[in-house]
């Protein structure tokens, strides 16, 4: 779908406020996700220059840590 040129630059001059409100609800609803550049928060980053500065500054976005660890082998890496 090929949206208006005038469309995506009014989405880039939200207020601040509501942009960083909007990027935390896009966030997943659970903290075991892997993240990609396909997803929240990498991908808000990807839309424009003014959604990435936001984005980046935006400690709410960057504080999860994902780390995979074998179910078999669980208690080795914990050592």
């Amino acid at each position: 779908m090929d949206l208006p040129k005038r469309f995506a630059s009014d989405q880039c001059r939200l207020p601040t406020e509501v942009l960083c409100h909007i990027f935390v609800h896009c966030l997943p609803k659970t903290d075991y996700t892997r993240p990609q550049s396909q997803s929240p928060p990498i991908l808000l980053t990807r839309i424009c220059r003014r959604w990435r500065e936001v984005a980046v500054d935006m400690p709410s976005l960057w504080c999860r840590l994902s780390i995979a660890v074998d179910k078999t082998n669980w208690q080795n890496h914990m050592q």
